[in-house]
């Protein structure tokens, strides 16, 4: 889930679209396209020209995936 309240969510630097487009591509409806990607250590937000998908890892090793999606 997006967690619009944690402080931590200000430490996000743009990244290549590549790196997080990978992972959430799949994901894309119709005539989506990739605008923006910003990542943190280990979460990710790519903005397409439809919604937010914010890519959370969670758990020691990462290895849990939490993919929200908030659309405008």
């Amino acid at each position: 889930m997006i967690d619009f309240t944690n402080a931590r969510l200000a430490k996000l630097g743009e990244v290549a679209v590549a790196t997080v487009e990978e992972r959430v591509a799949p994901l894309y409806v119709d005539d989506e396209k990739s605008l923006l990607a910003a990542a943190g250590a280990r979460d990710q937000v790519m903005f397409t020209n439809k919604r937010i998908i914010a890519v959370n890892k969670q758990g020691l090793t990462g290895s849990k995936v939490d993919i929200s999606s908030l659309p405008y």
